[in-house]
C-alpha cells in the first residue's frame, strides 16, 4: 500500500479512538452501574452453579487424562 493510505489509516484509527474515548467519558455514569451489575450477576451465577460445574469439570479432566494415557 502507498504511504498515503497508511497515513489515512493511522488518522482514521486515531479519530476512532478519540470518538470511543469521548463516548465512554460522556456515558461513564451510565456504564459503571451496568458493569457493576453485570459483574455481580456473573458472580452470583458462578456461586449458584459451582456445585454443578465442579463435578463436570473434574469428570472432563479425568476423561482427557484417560485419553492421553491410552494414546501414549
Amino acid at each position: 500500500m502507498g504511504e498515503g493510505v497508511w497515513e489515512f489509516v493511522e488518522e482514521l484509527a486515531a479519530y476512532a479512538k478519540e470518538r470511543v474515548l469521548a463516548f465512554v467519558r460522556e456515558n461513564l455514569i451510565k456504564i459503571l452501574p451496568l458493569a457493576a451489575d453485570a459483574k455481580e450477576r456473573v458472580l452470583a451465577f458462578e456461586r449458584e452453579n459451582l456445585i454443578k460445574i465442579l463435578p463436570l469439570a473434574a469428570d472432563a479432566k479425568e476423561r482427557v487424562l484417560r485419553r492421553s494415557y491410552v494414546r501414549t
